[in-house]
This record gives C-alpha cells, sequence and structure tokens, in this order.
C-alpha cells in the first residue's frame, strides 16, 4: 500500500490539501470522490515510492544487500553527502537524493538512516547502527561537527582519511604479496619435482639395477614419504591453520604474534611506518575537528592493526589523562623515537596539528621506499631460494645418472 498526496476542491469549492494511502492511484481518486472532493492534482509521496521502489527486489540486488560496504562506496557517499550540504540542502533532503544514488547494501543503510533522521535521531546517532560500515573515527568527528555545524567539512576529512588508510594498506598488502608469492611458488617447485619427477626417476634407477645415491634416495624416500601421507599432511596443517587462528583471536596470541612481526627486518619497520603515519594522520584529522587529545588517542587506538602498537596508544591516552604531556606518554617500544620528538616540538610550539600532518607526509614516503627496498630484496632471494631447489634436485638426479654409468661401465 502507498501514501498519495492530494489536492482536491470540496462541496463548498474550497481547496483541500494532504495525505491518503491505496493501493493505486486509480482507487485512491474513486475512495476521494466518495468523500465529496473533486481531485485536482495527485501523486504517490516521494518517500512511499521510493520505499516500494527499494521492496522490489531481484536475485542480484538481494546478494549485493548481504555484501559488505566497499571502500569505494563509502569514499562516495562521504563526499557526494558533503557536496549537497554545501550547496544548501538540507540533511533529509540530501538522503533522499543519496538513496536515489547508491546501490546495494549501502542504499538501505541510507535509507533507514534518513528515516531515523526524520524520525529526531541525529545523523552521528543513526551512524552508530552501523558499526561495521562506519568506523568509531567517523562518528565521533560526525558528533563534533554537528556541535560546530562544519558537518560538510568532516564528512570529507573522513572521505580523505578513508582513502588514505586504504592507499597505506595497498602499500603494505602489495609489500607482503610478493614474499608470500615467492614461498608459495617454491614450495610448488619442489612438491612437482619430488612428487611427480622423482618416482619417474627412481623407476627408472631400479630397471637399470643400480643403486641411488644418499642426496637422490632422500629425495625418493621423501616423494614416497608425501604421496603415501598426504591425507595425514593436509589434515595436519589444517589443524595447524586453525590452531593459528585460534591462537590469534586471543588478545594474548595476538600480541604475542604481532610482537614477533614488528622484529622481523624489514618487514616490521615497513609495518612500523605505515602505522606511524596512520597515528599521525589520524591524530592530525581528530584534532582539526575539535575532539579532545585524550578521545583522539582512543579512536586511533581501535583503528590500530597492530595489536602491540594499539596497546601502546591506549596506554599513552591513560597517562595523558592523568596529566602526562603527549610526548612522553608515547615513549614506548613500539613508537618510533622520531615520532615521538616530533611531538615533543609540537606541543611546545603550539603547532602538535601542523607538526602531525608533516609527520604523516614523512612516513607516507618511508613506507614507499621501504616497500621498494623489501621488492628488491625478494627479488634475489626469490632466485636463490627457487634455484637452490632446483638445483638440488638436479643435483640429486645427475649424481644418479653418474652412479648408473659408472656401475655399466
Amino acid at each position: 500500500m502507498s501514501t498519495f498526496k492530494y489536492t482536491a476542491l470540496d462541496e463548498k469549492g474550497q481547496e483541500k490539501n494532504g495525505y491518503i494511502q491505496g493501493d493505486d492511484q486509480t482507487i485512491v481518486v474513486q475512495q476521494l470522490r466518495q468523500r465529496g472532493l473533486h481531485v485536482l492534482k495527485i501523486r504517490e509521496d516521494d518517500e512511499s515510492k521510493l520505499q516500494r521502489e527499494i521492496s522490489k527486489k531481484d536475485a542480484w540486488t538481494e546478494l549485493s544487500e548481504l555484501l559488505p560496504v566497499s571502500t569505494s562506496d563509502k569514499v562516495f557517499f562521504f563526499k557526494q553527502l558533503a557536496l549537497m550540504l554545501r550547496s544548501g540542502l538540507s540533511i533529509t533532503e540530501a538522503f533522499d537524493i543519496m538513496v536515489t544514488m547508491q546501490r546495494g547494501r549501502m542504499r538501505l543503510i541510507c535509507a533507514d538512516i534518513n528515516n531515523m533522521i526524520k524520525k529526531g535521531d541525529s545523523f552521528s546517532e543513526a551512524m552508530e547502527k552501523y558499526t561495521k560500515v562506519f568506523s568509531n573515527l567517523a562518528v565521533q568527528m560526525i558528533r563534533s561537527a554537528e556541535t560546530s555545524g562544519e558537518i560538510d567539512v568532516s564528512l570529507m576529512r573522513i572521505a580523505e582519511y578513508i582513502e588514505h588508510k586504504a592507499q597505506l594498506k595497498s602499500q603494505v598488502k602489495s609489500a607482503m604479496m610478493y614474499p608470500s608469492f615467492t614461498l608459495l611458488a617454491a614450495g610448488g617447485v619442489f612438491l612437482f619435482l619430488v612428487v611427480y619427477i622423482m618416482p619417474k626417476f627412481e623407476a627408472f634407477i631400479l630397471n637399470s639395477g643400480s643403486q641411488p645415491p644418499p642426496s637422490t634416495q632422500f629425495m625418493i624416500d621423501l616423494g614416497n614419504f608425501i604421496l603415501g601421507n598426504w591425507y595425514f599432511i593436509i589434515a595436519g596443517l589444517i589443524i595447524l591453520i586453525i590452531s593459528f587462528i585460534i591462537f590469534y583471536r586471543k588478545p594474548k596470541g595476538r600480541h604475542v604474534f604481532d610482537t614477533a612481526v614488528l622484529s622481523v627486518p624489514v618487514v616490521g619497520s615497513t609495518i612500523s611506518s605505515a602505522s606511524m603515519a596512520q597515528i599521525s594522520w589520524g591524530l592530525s584529522l581528530l584534532l582539526k575537528s575539535g575532539i579532545p587529545v585524550v578521545e583522539s588517542l582512543r579512536i586511533i587506538s581501535d583503528m590500530m592493526g597492530n595489536k602491540l602498537i594499539s596497546e601502546n596508544i591506549d596506554s599513552a591516552s591513560n597517562e595523558v589523562l592523568h596529566g602526562k604531556d603527549l610526548a612522553s606518554s608515547f615513549d614506548r617500544a613500539a613508537i618510533t623515537t622520531l615520532l615521538q620528538q616530533l611531538m615533543v616540538v609540537g606541543e611546545r610550539s603550539g603547532n602538535l596539528v601542523k607538526i602531525m600532518d608533516e609527520a604523516s607526509n614523512y612516513y607516507e614516503d618511508d613506507l614507499r621506499s621501504k616497500t621498494q627496498m623489501l621488492a628488491n630484496l625478494v627479488e634475489p632471494i626469490s632466485i636463490v631460494l627457487i634455484g637452490g631447489i632446483v638445483g638440488f634436485i638436479y643435483y640429486g638426479f645427475f649424481k644418479a645418472v653418474l652412479a648408473i654409468s659408472t656401475g655399466g661401465g
């Protein structure tokens, strides 16, 4: 059933405006005539029409509503909403348009937020309902902006932060993907040679009546062991992976693993640079939005991927709360000395926001150089690793051929 807005004349010729519900426009017009009204104009209410359109779902629409909201969808949402508010539209008018522009799950979220705002909730309160879509940083910035009246400015800052964070995450992922692929390729080559090639070579040696050398016999035994116990090996790997996931999900386990990762040469410094860039950028952004230092640090702590760094920031926020200065509160193992010194300079000069912006730029450049260094380092290591595996296999192969040739001579 839809809602229709009408304009009509009553029996006295006076104009009347109102709303009426009905299944379609024809039935509604008949109902109005029965009331003695002469309909001049009638149309379906925009909100009712929108809800009807949303309710029409095909299989793809229903699937898209279950999928997580992508980073690009979030950026589009914040930027477009900021643009509409800057153009003079009210928050509800902007959301009416946003619902027609969005697709999938984001469209439903926009419609629900719009309804909540129309019922009297604030924008930030409506966002809090979707904690898996909107971060605590975004909610707190909008809450602060609702007080200052600069919602459009905060929306643009949130969009920039999301893009910035996605860029840092992409750089770290790209840096880690190459070593992972190299190890996977090396393992694949080794398994192929040992499991597929060596059993055939074993038959050739046995048919020649010779005994394989120790190195060749080792590879043959290894291949036979893998072929004979592959189901136990796979089961063991699955158990190992599940055990690691359970271990990592526990706070203490994640702390131990994340601490160990930061100690890995090159890899640890790459993660550290990305984290310092995120801390600097996030702190600058939140302070610009008028959020207190303690609250800003707690928001940043929740967003950090590394548990040790997150704990360091959380501890620093507690010390700041109890009166300690920001720079000395950040004197911790997982926080770089440079960032600590820059905080000292920022606090003393009163330009902490500007210093943090500059720190973010520095650590972004440092992250780019470290990811390039990691890529340059992995390339020769991968050549040596894969070459060593193949070389060892062929060493055993040629030793066996030499043994057969000697025995035959």
